[in-house]
C-alpha cells in the first residue's frame, strides 16, 4: 500500500535520509558522581570518534547528559558503523534512529508510516512511547493514536504489547522526536582508558585471550607480554591473537607488546628442577620477568588466564606459591570460570578458531605435576637455576608498539598451525626403516611408548631430552630424516619449529 506524503510534512521527513545512532551508556556509568560521569562520557565520546572516523571521516559524536548521539553521513557504511559500535567498551546498546524535527503527532504518524509500513504485512506490532518534558499529549495517548492508524491502514495481525514482531519506538523530548528503527546490543563495561593499565601474560590460547578481553571490557588499556616457547610459528600465532583483540575491541588506544624468548629458561627448568615442580617454577619465572616489565613501565597489575583447578599448577596452594614471585598484583578474571564457558566466550568475541590452533605450551612440560607444592621446596629448587639466564631473558625483551606488530604480520609467513594432527593411517609422513625416531620426553626411560609408536619401535630410535635437542641435533647424521616424539605433540612441535628456523629441513613431528 502506497502512502501519499503531503508536501507540508516533507520537511520533517527529510532526516529520514540520514541514519543516526543513539548510544546508551553502560548502566554503572550513570551511577557515578556528576563529575566522574562526565569524564566517562567524554572518554567514550573520544573513543567512538577515533574508531568510527576510520569508517566515516565526517562522523559526528555529540554528548548529552545520559547518552551520545552519532551522526553519520548518508553514504557511510551503516553495517560497518553498527558493527564497530557494538565492539566499543562502555556502550550498553545502540539505537538506530531517525531524528524528526517535530513534536506534532500527525507528522510523527507520517514518519512511522514511511519507516515501518512495509514491515507490517501479516505481523504483530506495538507502539511504545517514552517522553521527557511537557507536551499536550500523554505517552499512552500518542501510542494509541499511532497504533490505531496503523491497524486501520496496513494488513497486520494486530497489536502484541508483550512480544511484538515489529516494535515501533518513539522517544519524545522537549526539542524533537526520535524514531527508533532498530536496536543492537553493545559490549557493556567501562570506556577504554577510564581505568588503570594492566599487563596480560598472553599465550595465544583460549584462557589468556578471554582474560585479556575481560579487562578491555572493564576499561583498562591491556598491554601484552608473550613468553616465546615455540619459535617463530608460536610467535606469529600469539601476535595474531593480540592484534585481533586490539583491532576488534581496543583500537582507540595504543598499547605495547613485549616478547620474551624463554626457550633457554624453560630448558634449564626441565633439566634442573624436579618434574613435579617444573610447572610452578616456570610460571614463577614468567611472573618475575612480567613484574620487572610492569614496574619499569609503571603498569600496576598483571593479568593471567588461570582458572582454579583447571590444571595441576592452578590449585590454590600452587597459585599462592606462584604469586609470591611477583611484587605486582596478579589478577585472574577467570579464576572461577568453567572451561566450556571460556571457550564459548572466545567464540563470541571472535578468537576461538585462532585460539584452537595455538597449544598451551606451558601446560605440557611435566608429566607428574605436584598439585600442592611446598613453597620452601620450590624456592630451594630454584637455587639450581642460573640467575644470569633469567636476567638475559629480561635484558633481551623485544618491545613493540601494537601497530608495529601488525606491520610485521603483513610480511610474516602464514600460520600453518602448531597442533599435531593425528591420523590412524600410515602415510607419507610416517618414518621408513631408514629414518630415526627421537623421543624427546625428559622422563622417557620411565614411561611407556604410545601403542602406535610400538609398531615402529624396531626402527632406529634414540632418546634425547627436549631441552638438549637444539644443542645436540647438529651432531647427528644429517643424511637421515628424524621424527620427534612426545606424548601430546607439543614439545616436539616446538623443537621442530626451532630446528626449521635454524635451517634443518630433515626433521618433523611424529604424527601417530
Amino acid at each position: 500500500m502506497q502512502i501519499a506524503i503531503p508536501y507540508n510534512v516533507r520537511s520533517c521527513l527529510k532526516p529520514l535520509s540520514v541514519m543516526n545512532y543513539v548510544v546508551k551508556l553502560f548502566p554503572e556509568i550513570n551511577l557515578k558522581s556528576a563529575s566522574l560521569r562526565k569524564r566517562y562520557i567524554t572518554a567514550l565520546q573520544i573513543n567512538i570518534h577515533t574508531i568510527l572516523s576510520a569508517i566515516d571521516p565526517a562522523i559526528k559524536v555529540q554528548r548529552e547528559w545520559d547518552r551520545l548521539v552519532v551522526q553519520a553521513t548518508p553514504d557511510a557504511d551503516q553495517v560497518a558503523l553498527v558493527d564497530a559500535l557494538g565492539r566499543i567498551p562502555g556502550i550498553q546498546k545502540i539505537l538506530a534512529v531517525r531524528i524528526l524535527d517535530t513534536l506534532d503527532p500527525d507528522l510523527m504518524l507520517t514518519a512511522v508510516r514511511t519507516a515501518f509500513g512495509h514491515q507490517l504485512n501479516g505481523k504483530t506490532f506495538a507502539v511504545q512511547v517514552k517522553r521527557s518534558g511537557k507536551h499536550e499529549f500523554t505517552s499512552l495517548d500518542l501510542a494509541r493514536r499511532i497504533g490505531g492508524a496503523l491497524l486501520d491502514e496496513f494488513p497486520n495481525r494486530g497489536v502484541d504489547l508483550d512480544n511484538p514482531q515489529v516494535p515501533i519506538r518513539l522517544e519524545v523530548n522537549a526539542k524533537n522526536t526520535v524514531l527508533v528503527e532498530a536496536e543492537h546490543p553493545g559490549l557493556g563495561g567501562y570506556p577504554l582508558g577510564t581505568q588503570e593499565e594492566v599487563l596480560s601474560l598472553i599465550s595465544g590460547g583460549f584462557d589468556s585471550a578471554v582474560a585479556s578481553m575481560q579487562f578491555i571490557k572493564r576499561g583498562c588499556k591491556v598491554h601484552y607480554c608473550f613468553f616465546n616457547l615455540g619459535g617463530a610459528q608460536h610467535a606469529i600465532g600469539v601476535k595474531q591473537m593480540a592484534t585481533r583483540l586490539w583491532q576488534r575491541f581496543g583500537a582507540s588506544h595504543r598499547v605495547r607488546f613485549f616478547e620474551v624468548n624463554f626457550a633457554l629458561v624453560l630448558a634449564q627448568i626441565l633439566e634442573r628442577i624436579p618434574v613435579g615442580n617444573q610447572g610452578v617454577v616456570l610460571k614463577r619465572s614468567m611472573l618475575r620477568v612480567a613484574d620487572r616489565l610492569a614496574q619499569r613501565w609503571e603498569i600496576p597489575a598483571l593479568v593471567t588466564g588461570e582458572a582454579l583447578g583447571q590444571v595441576s599448577s592452578q590449585t590454590l596452594t600452587n597459585l599462592n606459591a606462584i604469586d609470591r614471585a611477583s611484587e605486582t598484583v596478579v589478577l585472574r578474571p577467570l579464576v572461577s570460570w568453567d572451561k566450556p564457558d571460556i571457550i564459548e566466550m572466545a567464540r563470541r568475541i571472535g578468537v576461538a578458531e585462532l585460539a584452537a590452533s595455538i597449544p598451551e605450551f606451558c601446560a605440557a612440560i611435566s608429566s607428574n605435576p605436584n598439585a600442592r607444592v611446598k613453597l620452601a621446596q620450590v624456592e630451594f629448587d630454584e637455587k639450581n637455576l642460573d640467575a644470569e639466564i633469567l636476567q638475559h631473558a629480561i635484558g633481551a625483551v623485544h618491545y613493540f608498539d601494537i601497530k608495529d606488530v601488525m606491520q610485521e604480520l603483513k610480511t610474516a609467513q602464514p600460520l600453518t598451525g602448531l597442533r599435531c594432527v593425528t591420523s590412524p593411517h600410515v602415510d607419507a609422513n610416517m618414518p621408513t626403516t631408514n629414518d630415526v625416531i627421537i623421543d624427546v620426553r625428559p622422563d622417557a626411560h620411565t614411561r611407556p611408548l604410545a601403542p602406535q609408536l610400538r609398531m615402529h619401535a624396531k626402527q632406529s630410535m634414540q632418546h634425547i631430552p627436549y631441552y638438549r635437542i637444539l644443542t645436540e641435533f647438529a651432531e647427528l647424521d644429517q643424511s637421515k630424516n628424524y621424527f620427534l616424539y612426545c606424548d601430546q605433540g607439543v614439545m616436539s612441535s616446538m623443537q621442530v619449529a626451532h630446528l626449521h628456523e635454524r635451517g634443518f629441513s630433515n626433521v618433523q613431528v611424529w604424527r601417530s
